[in-house]
């Protein structure tokens, strides 16, 4: 039998999510958004409130002192935080993933090594280093000849990397890092925290949209890390579709949840304005082609949130675990962000062009996103390959 009602706790984390980002990201998120510098568009207050409330550390086992909640909820707190904001949605889904990565690879030594610093700091951010300026969603498409161009070089006890990395979501703020490097067994990730000596900011880009939360490029100079930092070794066999089968399982739920999150909020404004803008003497709801887009926006809405609740919900439960459900997932989901930001506009007219109204934001942040976690056209070529494998 298939149940799709939220337990008590799912329902009381959604509500206490819906109220964070009424009272504490709402008031505040337009304005940062448009500020002139966008190194001022991120700011820790937010952060700080919202690892106050428990937020940043979702995943955190309860071994390591965190509620250790699963990947569905997760997902629906991500998706509450998007219609507040796609930025800061998007460094509490980065940060809760990269710890659910960290628990299901990494040695019980480096998770309390790096885990319970996290806990302690409210100003805790992860951030994983994947993406170079030639390298990026071939990894995540499988291309047996994915190389990333960053070396890890084993000295005595000590790995030295060197390369440049791209995109990274909020590696400028971040503590501690998941570097993808090659190796000369091939490639792997290695921690790497922020106060290693030769590691830098390269740049921060100024970005259309997503701009709450900060991408960078990161430079690595010679740094030196503890050989025990290596979380796992890909391989070369395994670079691509089987290293993201096995260690991104709720990326893609989570990336998609953020999406529906943006539409939603996109589309919750153009329904409430389509019911008191008043054309040819009625409600502009009430003309069929207007009723239709929201039709329209609505079906599709729905759809894309049972995809990623299904996605998340599979991330848990190894039998039921389909890699497809997750490119799946966010491929819809961006998609639909897309047009459903674009269709909320035009309800609103002129005004939804203006800087008035937060319209014209919510298209900015769908289009910026929805190559974010792999390329949609990657993530189709992801899922064909596993077709063709009968997975």
């Amino acid at each position: 039998m298939i149940d799709f009602e939220l337990s008590p706790q799912q329902r009381a984390i959604r509500t206490m999510a819906r109220e964070f980002v009424e009272k504490e990201i709402k008031p505040i998120a337009l304005q940062r958004d448009r500020s002139p510098d966008h190194n001022d568009c991120f700011q820790w207050d937010i952060i700080e409130k919202l690892s106050k409330a428990g937020f940043r550390t979702l995943t955190l086992a309860e071994k390591y002192g965190g509620p250790g909640l699963d990947s569905l909820t997760t997902a629906i707190v991500c998706e509450e935080l998007a219609v507040g904001d796609l930025g800061i949605s998007v460094i509490i889904a980065q940060t809760v993933k990269i710890v659910q990565m960290i628990q299901w690879v990494a040695s019980e030594q480096l998770c309390r090594k790096f885990l319970i610093p996290f806990r302690d700091d409210d100003k805790y951010l992860i951030a994983t280093c994947s993406t170079e300026a030639n390298t990026g969603s071939d990894n995540v498409s499988g291309y047996p000849d994915a190389r990333v161009a960053t070396t890890a070089v084993l000295d005595g006890d000590e790995w030295v990397i060197n390369g440049v990395k791209q995109w990274s979501s909020g590696a400028s703020r971040a503590k501690l890092y998941r570097v993808l490097a090659r190796t000369e067994e091939g490639n792997a990730y290695i921690f790497v925290p922020s106060d290693s000596p030769g590691l830098t900011v390269d740049h921060i880009h100024d970005k259309l949209g997503e701009r709450l939360c900060p991408n960078a490029g990161m430079a690595f100079n010679n740094v030196r890390v503890p050989k025990e930092n290596l979380e796992s070794m890909l391989g070369e066999s395994k670079v691509g579709l089987d290293v993201w089968r096995r260690r991104m399982r709720a990326s893609n739920a989570y990336t998609a949840a953020c999406n529906v999150g943006v539409a939603r909020a996109a589309y919750e404004a153009a329904l409430e304005y389509a019911k008191t803008r008043v054309q040819g003497g009625r409600r502009i709801i009430e003309h069929q082609l207007i009723g239709a887009m929201l039709a329209d926006m609505f079906i599709e809405l729905e759809a894309a949130r049972l995809l990623y609740w299904k996605a998340a919900w599979a991330a848990d439960h190894d039998e039921f675990y389909d890699p497809k459900l997750h490119t799946m997932a966010k491929v819809i989901a961006s998609e639909t962000a897309k047009r459903v930001a674009v269709q909320a506009l035009e309800i609103h007219g002129g005004y939804g062009a203006t800087k008035d109204l937060p319209m014209e934001k919510y298209v900015r942040d769908a289009v910026t996103f929805s190559h974010s976690d792999g390329t949609n056209q990657a993530l189709r070529v992801k899922t064909a390959a596993l077709l063709a494998q009968n997975l």
